[in-house]
């Protein structure tokens, strides 16, 4: 039995158990830590799905786990995110030949842009309630207080904050469809503050320059986003 399915049967006897803590643990610290060396998206998205189902049924609606469904949902929602932008090439192919073909690739560019478009939107409520299991778990996000994370459990923390600006991203792409607050990334980008930068390779500080540069005049004194 290869490591994959090994960690899949441990998955399905930690479900069976009902054993929030355990699912959590196994999440993070197996799950989490393999798909971290995968270069290929497509799997970790797979990986996304199959999990929120079971992660959702099998447990208990007054203690869900949240915080591997902040994973699960991140994840998942690459795959509509990958998805969503073949539709958007195949606009921009479109708009490229539309001299040769004006009612033709005009049909063509009007059918990928709503394809696009609900592609997005897809992608920007999984990516949503990434930022939504992250808030259960730990409170609201973005306030003058940090919330208290184990070490260990940070990795949580930043998935579920870049899912809040994921969701922002593609809601926008999709014509604001699902109307995701767009006061998200400075919430987003006040609690990246709450991480260390040096530990996450930076990812914190490039979310707070990206709220920054998005509102004028948030920026502390003296610094260019």
């Amino acid at each position: 039995m290869n490591r994959t399915s090994c960690m899949a049967v441990t998955l399905l006897l930690a479900l069976s158990t009902g054993c929030v803590n355990t699912i959590e643990r196994f999440t993070i610290d197996k799950i989490v830590r393999q798909s971290l060396t995968q270069r290929d998206l497509a799997k970790a998205c797979s990986m996304g799905e199959a999990l929120t189902h079971p992660l959702t049924a099998a447990t208990p609606d007054r203690n869900p786990p949240s915080r591997a469904l902040v994973v699960a949902e991140l994840t998942s929602g690459m795959c509509y995110e990958l998805v969503a932008r073949e539709a958007e090439l195949r606009v921009a192919r479109a708009r490229t030949n539309l001299r040769n073909d004006p009612v033709g690739k005009a049909a063509e560019i009007k059918d990928a842009r709503a394809l696009a478009d609900r592609l997005n939107a897809e992608a920007a409520l999984r990516f949503n309630r990434a930022w939504t299991h992250l808030e259960d778990h730990y409170g609201t996000l973005g306030t003058d207080v940090c919330p208290r994370v184990n070490e260990k459990d940070e990795v949580v923390v930043l998935v579920g904050i870049v899912g809040g600006v994921l969701a922002l991203l593609r809601d926008k792409a999709s014509g604001a469809s699902v109307g995701i607050p767009l006061d998200r990334i400075n919430a987003a980008g006040r609690a990246a503050s709450c991480l260390d930068n040096e530990r996450w390779w930076h990812a914190p500080q490039a979310l707070q320059a990206a709220s920054w540069a998005t509102v004028p005049g948030t920026a502390p004194d003296g610094v260019d986003p």
